[in-house]
């Protein structure tokens, strides 16, 4: 479900530059001081009407955006524009200017080369200051491959990322290698998912953060 449950329970954070936050994740007490990004808006109405919040309640940026839309989200140089949140036109007024990115359950959505381009867009984002990161999950292996699942779900076979394909990624082709730190693992998820791969086991999941040096 990706109505903004884990945007609503929160990650607390004392930053003062924006955040932006893919699917779920931010920060409640600068709730205004943060961007939600979903290309569908009828997701954010549901997270509403599940936490009986509203807009005046809960002041967050919603942007129903593509992610791999090059109008509305492309790398390039950070904006000099100090970005206003209530008025943005365009993701790519905040690049530079984003310290937390959260995008879970997002990255294995994509083949190989659209998880590259994702993570180029995105990483466009992050503010070039010490300890800017974006983190989140996706499905992993230990060896970067394919899984196929044996049950129906909404993208049936899925490139997955090792712990090492995911810091080649972001350390060197995202960001200049060595200005980051990569930090992945590949563990089970913490309760029954409902799902199978066709090899009967369950999938795993990789938990990761990249975090400017």
């Amino acid at each position: 479900m990706c109505a903004g449950q884990h945007t609503t329970a929160g990650l607390r954070t004392t930053s003062s530059r924006p955040i932006s936050c893919q699917v779920r994740g931010i920060g409640l007490e600068l709730s205004n001081h943060c961007v939600l990004i979903k290309s569908r808006t009828e997701f954010w109405d549901l997270g509403h009407k599940l936490f009986r919040s509203s807009a005046a309640s809960f002041p967050a940026t919603f942007i129903p955006a593509d992610l791999l839309d090059e109008a509305q989200i492309s790398p390039g140089p950070p904006s000099s524009d100090t970005p206003d949140l209530a008025n943005l036109s365009s993701l790519n007024q905040l690049r530079g200017h984003v310290t937390v990115i959260h995008a879970s359950a997002l990255f294995h959505l994509f083949s190989d080369e659209k998880q590259r381009a994702l993570a180029l867009a995105l990483g466009s984002l992050l503010a070039p200051v010490s300890g800017a990161s974006i983190f989140g999950w996706s499905t992993g292996l230990m060896e970067a491959g394919f899984i196929e699942f044996e049950t129906s779900v909404s993208h049936p076979r899925q490139f997955c990322h090792s712990p090492s394909s995911w810091e080649a990624l972001w350390n060197g082709v995202v960001f200049p290698k060595g200005s980051v730190k990569v930090e992945a693992r590949v563990r089970g998820f913490d309760h029954d998912v409902g799902v199978r791969l066709k090899s009967g086991l369950p999938p795993t999941r990789l938990d990761w953060i990249v975090r400017r040096i």
